[in-house]
């Protein structure tokens, strides 16, 4: 466990943290309601960890893949270096540093 203040070397003002994660909640989900997936899926997979770059994995056995979308039902998108693509959920695929 850590806090914010931690992580980024700084006091927050937790007031001022909460009045802007609610507001980018609330935008988050006007896109979602208006169903404008696209620009969700696209801000998500623009801070994805490791997007595009390949890394090992292991599933079960350490694998070079790399991370290519997500699926239409949320699974991790990968591809080897074979360009067979792969998708995996939570807990049945392990990042190795």
């Amino acid at each position: 466990a850590t806090s914010i203040s931690n992580e980024v070397n700084k006091e927050i003002n937790n007031d001022e943290l909460i009045d802007k994660l609610s507001i980018h909640l609330q935008q988050f989900y006007m896109l979602f309601k208006t169903k404008e997936l696209q620009p969700l899926l696209g801000l998500y997979l623009s801070s994805l960890y490791l997007n595009k770059k390949w890394a090992d994995f292991l599933i079960p056995n350490r694998s070079k893949l790399m991370i290519i979308g997500i699926s239409e039902n949320g699974m991790l998108k990968l591809k080897n270096e074979k360009n067979e693509i792969f998708t995996f959920g939570i807990k049945e695929i392990e990042f190795l540093l």
